[in-house]
């Protein structure tokens, strides 16, 4: 007889990112896109 493995349940706070990591990776990366623009329009790169 097989008996069904119970799902591990996590942490709520482990369970996904929310929208306030996301909005902070999402400027962190805009201001390094910006800085990269920046750069190659001063010709620096």
């Amino acid at each position: 007889m097989k008996t069904r493995m119970k799902p591990i349940s996590l942490p709520r706070h482990a369970q996904g990112m929310s929208l306030i990591e996301v909005m902070v990776a999402v400027m962190v990366l805009a201001v390094g896109l910006l800085g990269v623009a920046a750069m190659q329009a001063l010709g620096k790169v």
